[in-house]
C-alpha cells in the first residue's frame, strides 16, 4: 500500500472489491480491485477479525448512497462533489446519469488514483481538485476548475465527519451555505459513545484504537442529527441508522440492533433559491 495514503482508505476500498464475491451483492464496483494489494487483504481480515459487522456496515453505505446519487440526479442536481473521495469510483460507476463529478482529496491519493487508473486502461471522468477541504481557498478552487456555485448539487461526504473536530463540522457547513445556493448534502455519522469508547462492544473500541494508531482518532460524534441540521440552518429530509439500513437491504443478515444503532447515515438540503 503506498504509505502516504491512510490505511482506511484501503480498507474501505478492499471491502468493496470483495462485493463482487457475496452471493447476494448489495452493489457493484469493477473499479475497486485496481486499488488492492495482499496488504488490503490482510488489513481487511485483521478489522473483520476484530469486528465483523463493520464490513456489513460499509457494504450498507456505500449502497445507500448510491441510491440517494440516483434519487437527487433525478431531482435535478447534475453535478456531484465527493469529499475526501478516497478510491471513490461513482463517477465512472454512474457515468450514465451525466453528473459533473468533481473529487476533493489530498494530491498523495488523488494521484496515486489517477495512476492506477491510467495504467489499467480506464478513462479519468472526474475534475480531480486536491486539497484540504476545510481549508477556504479549496472553494475557490473548486470555482477555478469549473464548478458551478449556483447549480443544484449532490455532496457526498462519506466517511468523514467522525474524524473532525466538531467545530470544524460547523466552520464547514457555514462556508457551504455561504457559497452554494442549491445542494443536497449525504454523509454518515457516530453517535458520540463510539468517539468516547462507551458503546460496550470491545470490537468497536478495539476498532476506535486501532484507528488512532493508524493517525485516524475518531473526535465527533452527533447525538441528535435533528437539532444539528436545525443548527447548522439545514433541512434534515432522511436519517437512518444503520438498523433501518439492514432491514431495508439486508433484513436475511442477522445482526445486533443496537450496534447497528450507533452509526447512521443521513441526506440534508440547503436552497437560497
Amino acid at each position: 500500500m503506498n504509505q502516504e495514503i491512510g490505511k482506511t482508505a484501503f480498507l474501505i476500498v478492499q471491502w468493496r472489491a470483495d462485493e463482487s464475491k457475496v452471493r447476494s451483492p448489495l452493489f457493484e464496483d469493477p473499479y475497486a480491485a485496481l486499488f488492492t494489494s495482499d496488504e488490503s487483504k490482510l488489513f481487511a481480515e485483521k478489522v473483520d477479525q476484530l469486528i465483523p459487522s463493520l464490513r456489513l456496515m460499509a457494504r450498507l453505505r456505500t449502497r445507500y448512497f448510491d441510491e440517494i446519487l440516483h434519487r437527487c440526479q433525478k431531482q435535478g442536481a447534475y453535478q456531484s462533489l465527493i469529499l475526501g473521495s478516497g478510491f471513490d469510483m461513482r463517477a465512472q460507476r454512474f457515468s450514465h446519469l451525466g453528473l459533473k463529478t468533481f473529487e476533493v482529496d489530498q494530491e498523495p491519493i488523488l494521484d496515486f488514483k489517477k495512476n492506477q487508473l491510467r495504467k489499467n486502461g480506464v478513462k479519468v471522468s472526474p475534475i480531480f481538485v486536491a486539497g484540504n477541504y476545510l481549508e477556504p481557498s479549496l472553494l475557490d478552487r473548486l470555482k477555478d476548475s469549473g464548478f458551478d456555485e449556483q447549480a443544484r448539487t449532490f455532496i457526498l461526504w462519506e466517511g468523514n465527519t467522525f474524524y473532525l473536530p466538531t467545530l470544524s463540522l460547523h466552520d464547514f457547513l457555514a462556508r457551504l451555505k455561504s457559497r452554494f445556493s442549491d445542494f443536497f448534502l449525504g454523509f454518515d455519522y457516530v453517535f458520540e459513545s463510539v468517539v468516547r469508547k462507551t458503546t460496550g462492544f470491545e470490537g468497536l473500541t478495539r476498532f476506535a484504537e486501532l484507528l488512532e494508531a493508524q493517525g485516524a482518532t475518531l473526535k465527533s460524534g452527533i447525538d441528535d442529527i435533528g437539532a444539528f441540521a436545525e443548527k447548522n440552518g439545514f433541512r434534515l429530509l432522511e436519517n437512518l441508522t444503520q438498523y433501518q439500513l439492514h432491514q431495508r437491504y439486508a433484513p436475511e443478515v442477522p445482526v445486533d440492533e443496537k450496534l447497528f444503532g450507533v452509526y447512521s447515515v443521513c441526506l440534508m438540503r440547503h436552497s437560497s433559491k
